[in-house]
């Protein structure tokens, strides 16, 4: 079992937006912070880049399903999160290993 972490994730637009944990860089109307506000996405980003967040499980408090693409590398797998989601080692790198 890896290190968990929990982030909210806001989006000020009527749009749906794609982002991508934690890699490249935020759409124009989407805040993601650690859910204690002590660090933003690019603070969640650099810290990723060092020190790479591991687990086996995604879970959202979302009403509605969240689409998402678990990409480790040139890998990637689909999913429809709807509550929650366990499976194999989940790795955010802050480069090539990321969830969209």
């Amino acid at each position: 079992m890896g290190n968990g972490f929990i982030v909210e994730i806001s989006n000020s637009t009527n749009a749906v937006q794609e982002v991508n944990l934690f890699s490249g860089t935020l759409p124009d109307g989407v805040i993601i912070e650690a859910m204690n506000h002590q660090y933003d996405f690019i603070q969640l980003k650099k810290a990723a880049q060092v020190n790479p967040f591991i687990g086996n499980t995604l879970t959202t408090q979302s009403h509605e399903a969240i689409q998402l693409e678990i990409k480790q590398g040139k890998v990637s797998e689909k999913i429809l999160l709807e509550d929650r989601y366990e499976g194999s080692n989940i790795i955010i790198d802050g480069q090539d290993n990321y969830i969209k």
